[in-house]
């Protein structure tokens, strides 16, 4: 369903489109569209996590200032709702739309896990606490996430078929995890020896330690369908860098001279793209390469400052949350395209005289292209999951030609009697 504030956040989108070479998943060169995806009438917002159809998830302030979990589908918000209370984030997704985060429960001032299903919020419990979060999941429908015991001390678990597991830790310790493969493969940070966190990878009921870079901390934030987990860790300097885990060796990703901060990635993709921050700039990284987001973005899209980047999928979606001139703080999508890759406009009017303006392309779901017509009056075309998108024009006559604005090439042309 809409949310209520959804003609709201409609008002709100801004879309720019950026044209920078950068292969992302391909060997052709990608122009970037960022869409603001807008709050519920507060002042922030932030994405969590995108599928692979780009459906994304995160929260919403509403005018009361509470923070509601949000899904966004081709630039529509729904509110998610909560366990019963005022607020809750949604932090992943499945393919199918399934969403997984954490909600305030009635009467309680505590988080609980949840699983929103087909309209339905379920709460999934605890490990025998009183608070519990769900982090990732899979499109076999295991979530994992942490959760307090009875011993009042947090650990990662593993929820499927109704049951929650507990998963255990390296030592005595908590620990917490963030992410779940299709092959069951979890990946998160767990205590060693009571005072460090460190990366680990869970699999067939085995905790496993990957260690660090010569340091004492880590942490595994995502690990993709090969196997490749990616995180930060500390160095024998004491410097946090960002690795990539795979078949036992663990891969500095370094540090940039600048921006100067500790490295965090979030995210990797089957393609092995990660994306995170450093500091406070969120970055693209790829066979050694570092790109700052912002720099994939004209200055004139509004954008101040984009700070994290919390997931990437397939199609080099990336979503986070950035910073805008008036210092308010909201969710982004940024997706990449290639002019090939639309592949018609059609134009036609109705008996109303609304011209309307229909596209076919082979982009990912989530895509934002802009259409004018005769050169001014841009309109959005958001284009769904079967590659396809529309914009609108009321009350016109005479003849006129839309194009795509990116891909000027591409145009069609109609007489409006």
């Amino acid at each position: 369903m809409q949310s209520a504030g959804f003609r709201r956040i409609q008002s709100m989108l801004v879309v720019c489109a950026a044209f920078c070479a950068l292969a992302v998943g391909r060997v052709d060169a990608q122009s970037y569209s960022i869409v603001d995806l807008g709050t519920l009438g507060g002042n922030r917002s932030g994405a969590y996590g995108i599928s692979q159809t780009g459906t994304v998830v995160g929260y919403a302030e509403n005018d009361k200032g509470n923070r509601r979990p949000i899904l966004w589908r081709a630039g529509v918000p729904t509110d998610l709702g909560t366990l019963g209370g005022t607020r809750g984030h949604g932090l992943d997704i499945t393919d199918a739309g399934e969403v997984v985060g954490f909600s305030y429960v009635r009467r309680r001032n505590r988080p609980h896990a949840f699983l929103w299903k087909d309209g339905l919020m379920s709460d999934l419990g605890t490990l025998g606490g009183k608070t519990s979060y769900a982090i990732g999941v899979n499109n076999q429908g295991q979530i994992v996430g942490r959760s307090k015991r009875a011993g009042k001390k947090a650990h990662a678990f593993l929820w499927e078929n109704g049951v929650m597991i507990d998963l255990g830790t390296l030592t005595r310790g908590e620990s917490e995890a963030g992410a779940i493969n299709e092959a069951g493969q979890v990946v998160g940070r767990a205590y060693n020896r009571g005072t460090e966190y460190r990366p680990f990878l869970w699999q067939d009921g085995v905790m496993i330690d990957l260690g660090t870079l010569g340091g004492d901390d880590g942490a595994a934030t995502d690990i993709n369908e090969r196997g490749q987990v990616v995180g930060r860790a500390e160095t024998e300097e004491g410097e946090m860098h960002g690795f990539i885990w795979e078949e036992g060796v663990m891969r500095d990703l370094g540090i940039p001279t600048s921006p100067c901060g500790h490295v965090s990635p979030a995210a990797i993709n089957n393609h092995g793209l990660v994306v995170g921050e450093v500091g406070t700039v969120a970055f693209l990284w790829r066979d050694g390469v570092w790109v700052w987001l912002i720099d994939l973005i004209p200055e004139g899209c509004g954008w101040k400052k984009l700070w994290d980047a919390n997931d990437i999928n397939d199609a080099g979606q990336i979503v986070g949350w950035g910073v805008l001139p008036d210092e308010t703080r909201h969710a982004y999508l940024m997706t990449p395209y290639a002019c090939e890759d639309v592949l018609r406009i059609r134009v036609r009017y109705n008996a109303r005289q609304t011209l309307v303006a229909k596209v076919k392309t082979l982009l990912a779901p989530g895509t934002v292209l802009h259409a004018s017509i005769d050169g001014e009056d841009e309109r959005a075309i958001f284009i769904d999951g079967r590659g396809k998108g529309k914009a609108r024009w009321k009350k016109r006559s005479g003849e006129h030609e839309v194009c795509i604005v990116e891909c000027p090439s591409v145009c069609g042309k109609t007489r409006v009697p």
